[in-house]
């Protein structure tokens, strides 16, 4: 029997050029940001970076103070590594 294994969706609106981010701060979730490591990216308004994150999904992350919306802990901040 083969295995299976999950594969994420494809990101949506993701550009050919994108950004690397270093998240530094509080790590948060087991599948969202962790301490350190870097990230593909892009902007995707003022207020928000669309990041693939430790899920391998994209989400939204606010380009200040990225955080848990719950409010559980402290957040980061990002650093560009490339870009």
């Amino acid at each position: 029997m083969k295995k299976q294994y999950y594969e994420p969706p494809k990101p949506i609106n993701k550009p050919e050029k994108t950004l690397k981010l270093r998240y530094v701060g509080e790590s948060f979730g087991v599948d969202e940001l962790t301490n350190g490591k870097v990230y593909e990216a892009w902007v995707e308004d003022q207020d928000y970076y669309r990041v693939i994150d430790d899920s391998g999904e994209d989400y939204l992350y606010f380009r200040n103070n990225p955080r848990p919306l719950d409010g559980s802990g402290p957040g980061g901040r990002w650093e560009v590594v490339e870009g």
